[in-house]
């Protein structure tokens, strides 16, 4: 169990350091989210995807992906 908190908390930072050269890599977000609810609840995954979020506003999957952990609903309105 501790080798794969470990492993974890290592994957985290390497994920932390890819969204930090590339804010719009979105799968990058996805799993510090992952993550995040993993290793620390789901309180840090939903401010990793408020961050995710203001890094790529209109990526649906990360609106998403916070409204399931109590965020707001993503805005489904098609642009004009």
């Amino acid at each position: 169990m501790w080798r794969w908190l470990l492993n974890g908390h290592a994957a985290a930072q390497a994920f932390a350091e890819v969204t930090t050269l590339d804010p719009q890599h979105v799968d990058a977000w996805v799993m510090r989210a992952r993550l995040a609810a993993a290793l620390d609840g789901p309180d840090a995954a939903r401010q990793l995807l408020e961050q995710a979020v203001a890094a790529n506003p209109g990526d649906l999957g990360l609106s998403t992906l916070l409204a399931e952990l109590g965020g707001p609903a993503p805005d489904l309105t098609p642009p004009r």
